[in-house]
């Protein structure tokens, strides 16, 4: 059986025995309708028969509530209510309507405003920035009311947050920082992570009010600031927060080795260049005679930020070789900071 609604194609409905001359259906309420039947074997369809006169069917409350109900907070102090529109043929009946809801969530008043309108979107002025709703719509017709919808938590629109967020501090784990702050107020917040300007910025969702950052740099200093921001902006940073992470172990493939071998022992100094500006390094001298190793001598010490590139390293004349670390200069978030690090390194053993 195939029926069809209005100016609507034909559409299959129904299949029953060969032995069935009637069948009941359930149609929606408020509708015209024509009907046609068709027989059918394992060799095909025959033609369809001549559709039947148009049939109305009676008027009923609605049978469902709208979908997709929800707010659009691009109005500031605006409750905008919005919603899927349904169907005439959901309707029921003369006289449909929208019956729309709305309340402040967690309000002393527990009181339901309501207006019927015949479309979305509904407005509420005078709601406040980014305010919490309870908002909810309901059909009704001139039978009445179809079923009763639940609530759904709304915002009302936004506007630029003007306060910095206050509280930040940060607690430091080796190469992970935990960073808290105090609730901004108002903020609807989103998570991504994107690079801007050389920095590296962390977006976090909500009220959340902390965030964890991990593989930074071990010894080394950050400056950090924290904004909260939604649709229509950002506000304004809190002030600078300052943290260092803790001295740490680099393995030795990780830095770069260079190694001399001073054979004159009465050699006491050495020119090293060229080396990297505005960096740290490490020097080790070890003495060697045919007995072995010595203990190594250590210093640190760092070329200059205006570019020097040679230094001058002085030892006593009874140690002969000498093993350079050199460490550099990074670049990371949104400040400059020195790494350093240290590694072992076996020294080459001249022949006596």
């Amino acid at each position: 059986m195939e029926l069809q609604h209005g100016e609507q194609s034909w559409a299959r409905l129904r299949s029953v025995p060969g032995d069935f001359n009637h069948v009941e259906l359930a149609l929606d309420p408020y509708c015209t309708f024509r009907f046609r039947v068709i027989a059918a074997n394992d060799i095909g369809m025959s033609a369809a028969s001549q559709p039947t006169e148009e049939r109305r069917t009676l008027p009923a409350v609605p049978a469902k509530s709208p979908s997709g109900v929800r707010s659009d907070p691009a109005h500031s102090n605006t409750l905008v209510i919005t919603w899927e529109e349904m169907d005439r043929r959901s309707h029921g009946g003369e006289g449909f309507q929208y019956k729309v809801s709305w309340r402040r969530a967690g309000g002393p008043d527990a009181r339901w405003n309501h207006s019927d309108v015949a479309a979305p979107p509904f407005l509420v002025a005078d709601a406040g920035t980014y305010t919490p709703f309870e908002i909810k719509v309901q059909a009704v017709n001139f039978l009445g009311e179809g079923p009763a919808p639940e609530p759904t938590i709304a915002h009302s629109g936004e506007e630029e947050p003007e306060e910095a967020p206050t509280g930040v501090s940060t607690t430091v784990v080796n190469s992970t920082v935990r960073v808290q702050w105090n609730e901004a107020r108002k903020e609807k917040e989103k998570e991504k992570e994107k690079e801007k300007e050389g920095r590296s910025v962390k977006v976090v969702n909500g009220t959340r009010t902390s965030e964890e950052v991990g593989g930074l740099r071990l010894f080394s200093r950050y400056e950090l600031s924290v904004t909260a921001f939604n649709s229509k902006g950002e506000s304004p940073p809190s002030p600078p927060h300052h943290f260092s992470t803790p001295e740490g172990e680099v393995a030795s493939r990780d830095s770069p080795l260079q190694m001399e071998t001073i054979s004159d022992p009465e050699v006491t100094h050495m020119e090293l260049q060229p080396l990297d500006p505005s960096s740290s390094y490490i020097f080790k001298v070890i003495a060697h005679t045919a007995a072995g190793d010595g203990p190594p001598v250590q210093l640190r010490g760092a070329t200059m930020l205006d570019g020097g590139e040679t230094a001058l390293l002085s030892f006593p004349p009874q140690l002969s070789f000498l093993c350079i670390f050199p460490l550099y200069l990074f670049i990371f978030s949104c400040l400059q900071f020195l790494r350093h690090t240290s590694a072992s390194c076996p020294a080459t053993r001249p022949s006596t």
